[in-house]
């Protein structure tokens, strides 16, 4: 099943948009500079695209209610105009632009959580073109202020938020492009963050995404990589830095360019 964006299609995020319980997209255009809107019907369809304008080039997309008001909002980061955008929610599907953040270099990826445990999400982003990892505390109303920045150890393609450790702390693993590694840095809940750790992959990595896949309610992941594979990692450590091991990879015919999680039972799918 096919539905027509606009142009680019890069990186897509899944969320409640308009409150009716039913699963919608936002897909990210490189080329068209714009977010597609794209409301679901809850039968696996989706009514045409609405489109936002956005900064040139956006690559990486995150949802989430930066200003408590109950309303999905997202962020985009847009690569050539060196940008990382706030667009809120209004609860009905549509979006206002809220304000931009200016970046030091080319932002490749974000990534959203509760840092430092203030009831407000953080966003990081992560850049390509000189290996950077920034840290914006939240301050409930969808603005944010740099707090922390690290060097990692080459470019960024993706970044994710969770508690790998079992520490009740949200850590960030970051795939490094450049290389054939993770990133893995440890939080204390202040916001900041530890040095990386590496770890292998198999390939250069791109896309990552979280859930437990195991059942054992450690964090595991997926990652697609350069060439045409989507590899499975399990966290058979919950207490221990790297105690990762890849399982299983997936071919496809093309590398694929990002990735969500579903879990199918009796043809119904919930996204995670």
């Amino acid at each position: 099943m096919t539905f027509q964006v606009v142009s680019g299609p890069y990186a897509i995020a899944i969320a409640d948009l308009n409150h009716d319980q039913i699963l919608d997209l936002l897909v990210t255009n490189t080329v068209a500079n714009i977010v597609s809107v794209l409301l679901g019907y809850g039968n696996g369809t989706f009514a045409p695209q609405n489109s936002l304008v956005t900064g040139i080039m956006p690559d990486s997309i995150v949802t989430a209610d930066f200003n408590h008001d109950n309303h999905v909002d997202f962020v985009v980061a847009n690569y050539v105009s060196q940008s990382v955008t706030v667009h809120l929610g209004i609860g009905n599907g549509t979006f206002l632009n809220r304000c931009s953040y200016i970046t030091t270099d080319a932002p490749a990826a974000l990534g959203t959580g509760d840092l430092n445990e203030g009831e407000n999400m953080e966003l990081i982003y992560l850049n390509c073109g000189n290996s950077l990892i920034n840290v914006f505390l939240g301050y409930g109303n969808s603005t944010f202020c740099r707090a922390y920045t690290y060097m990692d150890f080459d470019c960024s393609a993706s970044g994710v938020i969770g508690d790998f450790n079992g520490d009740n702390h949200l850590d960030v693993l970051i795939s490094l492009f450049g290389s054939d590694h993770f990133s893995l840095m440890f939080s204390d809940g202040t916001g900041a963050l530890g040095k990386p750790q590496l770890f292998n992959s198999h390939h250069q990595s791109l896309m990552l995404v979280l859930s437990d896949f195991n059942g054992d309610h450690g964090l595991d992941f997926v990652v697609s990589d350069s060439q045409t594979d989507v590899g499975v990692y399990l966290n058979e450590c919950i207490r221990c830095s790297l105690g990762r091991k890849k399982i299983q990879t997936l071919e496809f015919s093309r590398h694929p360019d990002d990735l969500c999680v579903a879990f199918l039972i009796n043809d119904s799918v919930k996204i995670k």
